[in-house]
């Protein structure tokens, strides 16, 4: 039963706005059986037999405010997105030119919009991450740096410089 009460915290516990077609929430669902999307502050869907069903959360579990912060998704693509507003800790869903809702990272890791996951900052591109494209970085060394705060040393071949820059970062 906390089980239970856990997930549906999790749920309802993602910040969302409801302003989304049905077509597209019907079509999001289609070939998937009980996959949950959060919707709203108070409700959630699931599919059931390729359809979206929406559920309430129970009053303990809504989320108090503010509730409603969306993102246009008119312009972009299907996918999941960074939210750079909360340094990638956290990233949202478009589909069908609608916005779904928000997802969280868990501690410690940011959004990685090349793999589409939540991942370690050091395995991340910049401006959520901390990976730079043009070094060779020893994983460790910035893993080490990240939870010491010491200083890290990053070697980097720039063809067009032709030769190696020494890069310190903490």
């Amino acid at each position: 039963m906390l089980l239970v009460h856990y997930s549906l915290l999790s749920i309802c516990g993602l910040v969302l706005v409801s302003a989304y077609y049905e077509s597209a929430v019907d079509d999001l669902c289609l070939g998937r059986d009980d996959v949950i999307f959060a919707r709203s502050c108070k409700t959630y869907l699931k599919c059931v037999n390729g359809t979206a069903v929406t559920f309430h959360c129970d009053h303990a579990f809504n989320v108090h405010s503010p509730c409603g912060v969306f993102r246009d998704c008119t312009k972009l693509p299907d996918g999941h997105f960074p939210d750079t507003e909360h340094k990638c800790m956290r990233f949202y869903t478009c589909w069908k030119k609608s916005f779904l809702g928000f997802n969280s990272c868990s501690m410690g890791l940011v959004f990685n919009v090349r793999k589409q996951v939540c991942d370690w900052p050091f395995n991340v591109m910049e401006p959520c991450g901390i990976r730079n494209p043009f070094c060779s970085v020893n994983y460790f060394a910035i893993f080490v740096s990240c939870v010491f705060l010491i200083k890290y040393k990053c070697t980097c071949s720039i063809k067009n410089l032709g030769g190696n820059v020494t890069a310190m970062g903490v």
